[in-house]
């Protein structure tokens, strides 16, 4: 049987819109009639919710970043978007409502459903962790209940999560498995707004898993439905342990004050103590040691380099000037010898 897929969608959406207020965002949605229920975020001091699958969130007060509007759609809530847009792709829609706004996307889910029964075959592959391409997999679940296997880390900004479907649904009628191609941050905001189809989007990614069974990478070759320019490849500064601390004091330090004000600091002063002197800080002080030593003798490497260039120009310079001379006396001898 040809494996085929019976529906391609947004699963899952999430961005921010900068320099526009809430309202905006709202008419630019089509959400400005919607009866939200008002709350408090976390980092927001007002959130726009409606049934927890549409949210809207505004007055930023988080450490660092400027003010913005953040916006989330839950599968249900792209499905009520489709529904009252009138349309099968959303991608499109959101991006012709906020074609001209600065927006950048922190998650995007692509979500493709198959005819075909796949999780279970890949389940053994995945415990024995017999793929490449990913560094981490992992599964939850149970053949019971349902499994969901992971494909990369869920921390990182793209893996996969493939799950059997109709166990969520309790719908074994109509048989079918997951896959969805979580994408995050630079990942999320290009595929957002190329021109690909999501389809081949998914396939593409698709292509840096290899499976070292024959079986399974034939069937994984099925699933995959044609090929695309995807995002390049986005490397990841690590963060130096001075930016690890400004990062803390930065994000924590309402909470240290306020602590210290209501406890005082003994508390903190011995956990910063235990921390410091505990195997694995000691391990990224020593990193941050070694990498220093490396940059120091890379610089000096490069020194030692420039030094000998600069020697060996001078000694060709020298070379030339001796040549020239030696060149001049000959010619004075042969000179002499033919008025000889």
């Amino acid at each position: 049987m040809k494996i085929s897929v019976k529906n391609c969608m947004i699963d899952w959406l999430e961005f921010s819109v900068f320099e526009m207020t809430e309202k905006s965002v709202l008419y630019a949605l089509g959400l400005e009639h919607f009866n939200f229920e008002v709350k408090k975020g976390r980092f927001y001091g007002r959130v726009l919710s409606f049934e927890n699958i549409i949210t809207i969130s505004s007055q930023y007060f988080g450490n660092g970043g400027v003010e913005h509007v953040h916006v989330r759609f839950t599968g249900k809530g792209c499905r009520l978007l489709e529904r009252i847009y009138g349309t099968t792709d959303l991608r499109s829609e959101i991006r012709l409502r906020f074609i001209l706004s600065d927006v950048k996307v922190s998650r995007m889910d692509i979500a493709l459903d198959y005819n075909y029964k796949f999780v279970v075959d890949y389940f053994e592959s995945v415990l024995n962790e017999r793929l490449t391409g990913v560094k981490v997999v992992e599964h939850i679940g149970s053949l019971k209940s349902g499994l969901t296997l992971y494909l990369g880390s869920r921390k990182s900004e793209k893996f996969f999560r493939l799950y059997e479907k109709d166990f969520e649904q309790n719908d074994f009628e109509n048989y079918k498995d997951r896959l969805e191609l979580v994408l995050k941050n630079q990942y999320a905001t290009y595929e957002l707004f190329n021109e690909n189809e999501l389809i081949k989007i998914v396939s593409t990614y698709m292509n840096d898993i290899e499976w070292q069974d024959t079986e399974r990478q034939r069937l994984w070759n099925g699933m995959k439905n044609g090929e695309c320019e995807i995002s390049p490849k986005i490397r990841h500064k690590k963060s130096t342990l001075k930016e690890k601390g400004e990062y803390i004091l930065t994000t924590y330090a309402k909470t240290l004050k306020a602590y210290a004000e209501q406890y005082g600091t003994k508390d903190i002063s011995s956990a910063i103590h235990d921390a410091v002197l505990s195997e694995k800080e000691i391990r990224l002080i020593n990193n941050e040691k070694v990498l220093k030593l490396m940059k120091y003798r890379k610089q000096a490497r490069q020194k030692d380099k420039q030094v000998q260039e600069s020697v060996n120009e001078i000694e060709i310079k020298k070379g030339i000037l001796l040549d020239n001379l030696i060149a001049n006396n000959q010619s004075d001898k042969f000179e002499q010898m033919r008025i000889c």
